[in-house]
Parts: structure tokens; sequence; C-alpha cells
């Protein structure tokens, strides 16, 4: 079997267990992000089939929903 993490250099390891904790840390707000994802793809969604305002709505709820999880990464790596 072929682990991958043996092919990994010390700073990339230390790189995925940072990853790893913070996701663990800060899993309490998952559900939220998570709704908001599924809200912004349905206004896209209804945008497509539907009408074109409803599209717009889904692009910002997407810019918000991005924001949210990059806010998350930023925090981390402070």
């Amino acid at each position: 079997m072929n682990d991958v993490t043996t092919s990994l250099t010390p700073w990339e390891r230390r790189q995925l267990r940072g990853i790893e904790r913070g996701l663990r840390e800060t899993a309490g707000g998952l559900p939220l992000r998570l709704a908001l994802d599924a809200t912004a793809l349905g206004f896209v969604g209804a945008g497509i089939f539907v009408d074109l305002p409803w599209l717009f709505a889904g692009c910002v709820a997407v810019n918000l929903a991005a924001c949210l999880h990059l806010d998350r990464r930023k925090r981390r790596t402070e």
C-alpha cells in the first residue's frame, strides 16, 4: 500500500495538521455555512430556470458564502 504522507515534506505535514486542527475547532459554524451554500445554490438554480432576479440574489448569496469560508480560513492562519 502506498502511503501519501511518506512523500510529504515536514513543512507540508505541519500545514496539513494545522488545517485538520482548525477544521475540528470551528465545526460549530459548519451548519450555518452549509445552509448558506445550499440557499445560494437554490437561488442560482431558480435564476437559471425561473427568473433573472433570482440569479442576482444567488450571486450575492454565493459571494457571502465565499466570504464566510475565506474568513474562517483567514482566522485559522492568524
